[in-house]
């Protein structure tokens, strides 16, 4: 009997804090979807900062909508991505 393995989708973990009051948020997305950031920013609006903007930044850089993740070199091999939301 020859048995398949389905390789497991890997996922990229978001820690993200909201500066007004440190609170806190972890997100998981899968990266085989290959997201632009304007997604996180849209699950996040839903679900975490209703105001209408905001900005994210991850060390230090503003992150952009426009962007996918790969392009500020985040993965699912980088580990601890932290951003703060604005």
């Amino acid at each position: 009997m020859l048995t398949m393995k389905c390789p497991l989708p890997r996922h990229i973990i978001f820690h993200i804090t909201r500066k007004s009051d440190g609170r806190m948020i972890t997100i998981n997305i899968a990266e085989q979807e290959n997201h632009r950031v304007k997604f996180l920013k849209d699950h996040l609006r839903r679900s975490f900062h209703p105001q209408t903007k905001f900005r994210l930044y991850y060390n230090g850089r503003h992150i952009k909508s426009r962007h996918r993740f790969s392009y500020y070199g985040i993965s699912s091999a980088t580990s601890n991505i932290r951003l703060i939301l604005v």
